[in-house]
C-alpha cells in the first residue's frame, strides 16, 4: 500500500467524507485499528449508540466491506490511568494495524497525557493516527476533526446569562454542535513519510508546522 493511498484511506475514515477510490493490493488487507474503552453495542440509523458500532456503521455506509476490502481490528482498551496503556498497545502491535482510529471516549482521548503517548507509540512504529478528538493532532497525531471545543463553552456561557435572567431551563432549546475543527499534523506526516494533499491542507482549519 502506498503512502497516499494510505492517507487517503485514513482521512476518508476521520472525515466520513466521500469514498475515497484507490487500488488494493491483493496481497494485503488494509487494516484500521480502533481504540475503544468498551466493546460496540447496537448503533440504529438515527438512533444514538456506542462510537465504536457508529463508526463501524460509517464505514459499511461509505462502502467498506469487513474482509473483502478492509479489515477492522476493535481493540478494547480498559484504560483507567496512563499505566494501562502498554498492555493495549502491545495488543494494537500484535494485531497488525496499518492505521489507528482513536475514538473521543473520555477515559483515553480526554487526557493529553494519554494522547501525547499514543502518538508517540504510533509514530515510533510508523502508524498514522485519527481521531475525531480535536485537540488529537495537536498532541502528534495525524489528522483530527472534531467540536471546536472553546466554541461549546462559549455558547454555553448565553444559557448561563438566559438563566441568570429568568428563563427557564426546560423551555430553553437543545442545541447540537455546528462549529468543527478540522487540525492536520504536517509534522507527523512528514514522518511517516505522508504527502498531504493541498486540498486538504487549504480545508483545514489549523495545520501544524
Amino acid at each position: 500500500m502506498t503512502s497516499r493511498r494510505l492517507f487517503h484511506s485514513l482521512v476518508a475514515v476521520a472525515l466520513s467524507g466521500p469514498l475515497c477510490v484507490w487500488g488494493q493490493q491483493p496481497a494485503r488487507l488494509p487494516t484500521v485499528g480502533i481504540l475503544s474503552d468498551a466493546g460496540p453495542t447496537a448503533c440504529a440509523s438515527g438512533a444514538p449508540g456506542h462510537a465504536v458500532a457508529c463508526t463501524l456503521d460509517g464505514l459499511r455506509a461509505l462502502g467498506y466491506v469487513e474482509g473483502r476490502n478492509l479489515g477492522v481490528a476493535l481493540i478494547r482498551i480498559e484504560a483507567r490511568n496512563v499505566s494501562d496503556l502498554p498492555q493495549a498497545l502491545a495488543a494494537v502491535a500484535s494485531s497488525g494495524a496499518d492505521a489507528i482510529f482513536m475514538l473521543d471516549e473520555a477515559t483515553l482521548a480526554a487526557s493529553g497525557e494519554v494522547r501525547k503517548q499514543v502518538s508517540e507509540w504510533a509514530l515510533s512504529r510508523r502508524l498514522p493516527v485519527a481521531s475525531p478528538n480535536a485537540s488529537f493532532a495537536a498532541d502528534g497525531g495525524l489528522v483530527s476533526l472534531g467540536t471546536d471545543v472553546p466554541a461549546i463553552s462559549r455558547r454555553a456561557a448565553f444559557y448561563v446569562h438566559r438563566i441568570l435572567d429568568g428563563a427557564k431551563p426546560a423551555d430553553l432549546p437543545v442545541e447540537r454542535p455546528t462549529i468543527f475543527k478540522l487540525s492536520v499534523n504536517r509534522k507527523t506526516a512528514a514522518a511517516l513519510g505522508l504527502t498531504i494533499p493541498q486540498s486538504l491542507l487549504l480545508r483545514a482549519d489549523e495545520v501544524i508546522q
